[in-house]
């Protein structure tokens, strides 16, 4: 389900004009994408393995397929 409002939006980074991403301080849906410009946003934490932080408080595009996100704990 796309999400058309983001409780907590803290950071954005985009790797073109369509794919981005937002991290936000929701700890039950910290990260989103989109690939339609922004028009619409698609939680991604069934995706997220690992340790989850309780938000993300800032990305930094790397490149094309790389970005990196600092959490809050």
């Amino acid at each position: 389900n796309p999400a058309t409002v983001i409780d907590g939006n803290r950071s954005i980074g985009f790797f073109n004009p369509q794919i981005g991403i937002i991290g936000s301080l929701d700890s039950n849906h910290i990260l989103y994408r989109t690939s339609d410009g922004g028009v619409t946003w698609s939680d991604m934490m069934p995706s997220v393995q690992g340790v989850m932080p309780k938000g993300i408080c800032g990305i930094s595009i790397a490149d094309a397929n790389t970005a990196y996100g600092v959490g809050r704990y």
